[in-house]
């Protein structure tokens, strides 16, 4: 499970990176990288639920797709 925990914020870390550098060094466009949190309280009520839902989300699937992968059931027909 160390492992699992591990993996999934090295991901999430390199995801954020990515998605920073991205909107930095190609859209060209220089902001804080929290600033989206910041942002969040003039969002609409259904906007603030949307990102609410798909962070929830994500952060539930991903240590459960990394759990598999880990622990090699990538496929449950794979018995």
């Amino acid at each position: 499970m160390k492992k699992v925990i591990l993996y999934n914020w090295l991901i999430i870390a390199l995801e954020y990176t990515i998605v920073y550098l991205v909107k930095t060094f190609i859209i060209w466009e220089f902001t804080n990288p929290f600033q989206w949190i910041i942002d969040l309280p003039t969002c609409t009520e259904g906007m603030r639920f949307m990102i609410l839902f798909y962070f929830l989300a994500w952060q539930i699937i991903q240590p459960v797709i990394i759990y598999k992968v880990v622990n090699g059931k990538s496929h449950p027909k794979s018995k």
